[in-house]
């Protein structure tokens, strides 16, 4: 019997990252917030849950409380086999007051907790991408979408 590429277990980590970029090249960003497109979370979760659960490996989340409202999220793929890990952190303020925030024209005030599981989410997504590589948000920079005159 023919194993199917996608099922044969991976050598290492980055034997399974190379078959993971190669599987979510052409990904669909699937939200939209603030005039731009991205992928969301959720869908980029399911997607490489579905992947790496094939390969052998696993993807986990760790969040760190650092110095004063400074966290670290990190994203970490392990090689089931060997315990090997490839990881990447994302730094970010979370702020412990209570946030305003504008929507619909509405200002609304986010209590620390909102906040916190906003600001988390958001990191997690980052670090994730930069784990395996992937741009999964309109680059909003480069396209001239905000005047900077630097």
């Amino acid at each position: 019997m023919v194993e199917n590429e996608t099922e044969k277990k991976r050598k290492n980590c980055a034997d399974a990252l190379a078959v993971i970029q190669y599987k979510l090249r052409q990904i669909k960003k699937d939200s939209s917030a603030y005039g731009y497109r991205y992928l969301s979370l959720p869908e980029l979760v399911d997607r490489v849950y579905e992947i790496s659960g094939t390969l052998g490996v696993c993807i986990t989340f760790d969040m760190e409380k650092l110095e004063g409202d400074l966290y670290k999220t990190t994203a970490r793929m392990v090689y089931i086999e060997t315990g090997e890990s490839i990881s990447s952190s994302v730094y970010g303020m979370i702020s412990s007051n209570d946030i305003p925030v504008k929507k619909d024209g509405v200002t609304k005030t986010m209590n620390f907790m909102q906040w916190f599981g906003s600001c988390s989410t958001y990191m997690r997504r980052y670090a994730l991408q930069n784990l395996l590589g992937l741009a999964a948000d309109e680059d909003d920079d480069a396209g001239g979408k905000y005047n900077n005159n630097f």
